[in-house]
């Protein structure tokens, strides 16, 4: 089972920028789900070059049916090892 935490949800991350919520997902062990492909790679770029780590990021392109994100994310919870991450980022969809 996942615990799944919106951003906007968190004080910690509401309303900030991308390197912010990184940060909070990394220092909280989560995974960042995010359509937002353009500036979460650059953010990421920056906080592993400041504390050489960043959290696991799954990239959701705002194309992807709904149905089938979900199905992938259930996906990803059911059969993935902590090994799966090591790459940093994953895109969907997976097949």
């Amino acid at each position: 089972m996942f615990d799944v935490v919106r951003a906007q949800d968190r004080p910690e991350t509401a309303g900030k920028d991308d390197y912010t919520l990184l940060a909070w997902a990394t220092e909280n062990s989560r995974i960042v789900l995010t359509h937002d492909l353009s500036t979460m790679l650059p953010a990421a770029r920056e906080l592993l070059s400041r504390v050489s780590r960043c959290a696991p990021m799954v990239m959701v392109p705002d194309s992807l049916p709904i149905g089938l994100v979900i199905e992938e994310i259930i996906l990803l919870d059911e059969c993935s090892v902590e090994a799966d991450w090591s790459a940093g980022v994953l895109y969907l969809p997976l097949r």
